[in-house]
């Protein structure tokens, strides 16, 4: 996709994925775990059919199109259900340590 896209879900799917972060957040904060990103997999469902109609990723795409306001963990369709975004938190499990906090302060 293009730099500038624009990530574009329903009312109730983005107030799921705004709660999910949230807590996911949450959650590793409160395990003073470090160093997560945000993961974004876009995949253009239109582009693919025009290379391959039968791909099971189409196959899971009119699965979650069918489902009503129900969206898989994770996994969103946008508006016009061209595009599906996999969306999660992925960490590197660092605990924030005693070594960490010397880590921080020596890289200042």
């Amino acid at each position: 996709t293009d730099k500038g896209d624009i990530v574009e879900l329903n009312v109730e799917d983005k107030n799921s994925l705004i709660h999910d972060i949230k807590a996911d957040a949450d959650y590793l904060g409160e395990n003073q775990t470090l160093d997560y990103s945000l993961l974004l997999g876009i995949i253009d469902l239109e582009e693919l059919k025009k290379q391959d109609p039968q791909d099971p990723v189409l196959t899971y795409a009119k699965k979650i199109a069918k489902k009503s306001n129900d969206a898989e963990r994770g996994i969103y369709l946008n508006v016009g259900k061209k595009k599906m975004y996999i969306i999660g938190i992925i960490d590197t499990l660092t605990n924030y340590t005693t070594r960490k906090q010397l880590e921080y302060y020596f890289k200042r």
